[in-house]
């Protein structure tokens, strides 16, 4: 093998291995708690950039499993209202409100808190809180192309 066949080699196998893309099979994500305050929206930014986006949850099994990611603590997760959607614009199919919620009290809870009980809370937006991302198969970061 020549020298640059090899570096070529030494490369493509870091770039298979590489741990921070693909670690989730297609239709699953990969969850992560952030434990910053921030703003719904500032949140929203930081997954967006340093994962895919806030935490999209579809349905039970996925809420139980990011509820045990932060046990004791109030998160963001991806749900706004405009009507109700995800932060990637998708519509919610599976919501877990708590029995007052939403209520939009005072008209400015427009934001998604998973509470201590792991039920839902409509709260504004400008709270600060941790939040938690999801980082998907459909990543953008994910789907690099290799041509050679």
């Amino acid at each position: 093998m020549t020298r640059f066949s090899q570096l070529m080699f030494f490369h493509l196998v870091i770039w298979v291995s590489s741990p921070s893309c693909g670690s989730a099979l297609p239709g699953q994500k990969n969850y992560t708690l952030v434990n910053i305050r921030m703003t719904w929206e500032d949140a929203r930014s930081y997954c967006r950039q340093h994962y895919t986006d806030l935490a999209m949850i579809e349905d039970e099994t996925e809420d139980s499993a990011v509820s045990s990611l932060y046990p004791g603590a109030h998160v963001w997760i991806g749900l706004y209202r405009e009507p109700w959607r995800w932060s990637d614009g998708s519509h919610s199919n599976f919501t877990n409100w708590q029995s007052t919620s939403p209520d939009s009290y005072g008209q400015n809870q427009h934001c998604t808190r998973e509470q201590t009980t792991y039920l839902w809370n409509d709260v504004p937006c400008i709270d600060k809180l941790p939040f938690i991302c999801h980082r998907g198969s459909h990543d953008p970061q994910c789907q690099r192309q290799l041509t050679i």
